[in-house]
């Protein structure tokens, strides 16, 4: 499956999201439609064993759509986004958090459960306070970055906040500090795993020299996480109840 990110034609006013969703369902090679980064666009997938480039165009400009490949810029800008399906079938939304996920990113840490929010914040941190929240969702990319996941229903529609990944304070020496999250209906389905393999990507291709995680050694799922994507475990010297994952991102 192949993706193209499609924008409104401006002879056509604007865009009702709905009506062009149902109708680009509706035809030959086209399997999913999704919100797109702008108010006016729409990402749609399509099989292109199906449909072929020439054929995907007319569709498009049939339905007052023209199209790009949608491709993750070299500089961030807010407009990475990728659509990942889980082990159990559900799809996501994974893109870099915003200013005015607030509010989402609120209640997603709320309603975790007890454990999870644990092992989120090593029982340091019960709640986030409202600045905190500002700040997690506004970075300053040349020191901190965040991905959250959202969940899609049946029309492609983005619901509710399900996952988020970030590192924070990049230090050219000693690397950056890794904390991920997925609500607790959403575990055990590969979006922890999903969420930090993006996160790594993007820390290796801007220079941040290593990531690490300190976490409790009861975590077992963040042990099992850790391990699977090559980072190294050791004891932490300063509390025996709790363990410290790094991975090298100078190694090819």
């Amino acid at each position: 499956m192949k993706t193209v990110e499609a924008t409104l034609l401006a002879d056509y006013g604007a865009i009702d999201r709905n009506l062009a969703r149902k109708g680009l369902l509706a035809e030959r090679g086209i399997t999913g439609v999704f919100d797109g980064p702008g108010d006016h666009t729409l990402t749609i997938e399509y099989d292109p064993f199906t449909l072929s480039g020439d054929e995907l165009l007319e569709t498009l400009y049939r339905h007052g759509l023209s199209s790009e490949v949608v491709a993750p810029p070299i500089d961030l800008q807010g407009r990475e986004r990728w659509l990942e399906q889980l082990k159990d079938g559900r799809r996501v939304l994974i893109r870099p958090i915003r200013p005015e996920d607030v509010e989402r990113n609120a209640t997603f840490v709320e309603r975790l459960s007890p454990p999870s929010k644990h092992f989120l914040f090593l029982g340091g941190i019960a709640q986030l306070k409202p600045d905190e929240l500002e700040r997690l969702c506004d970075p300053d990319f040349s020191l901190d970055m965040a991905y959250i996941a959202l969940g899609l229903d049946d029309t492609g529609e983005t619901g509710e906040q399900v996952g988020i990944c970030r590192y924070a304070g990049a230090d050219p020496v000693h690397g950056a500090e890794i904390s991920v999250a997925v609500a607790d209906a959403w575990q055990r389905q590969g979006l922890g795993k999903i969420l930090l393999r993006h996160l790594i990507d993007y820390a290796r291709t801007h220079g941040v020299p290593r990531l690490y995680s300190i976490d409790s050694v009861s975590n077992t799922r963040m042990r099992r996480l850790a391990r699977e994507l090559g980072f190294v475990e050791r004891p932490d010297p300063d509390d025996r109840r709790q363990v410290i994952y790094s991975l090298d991102l100078r190694q090819p």
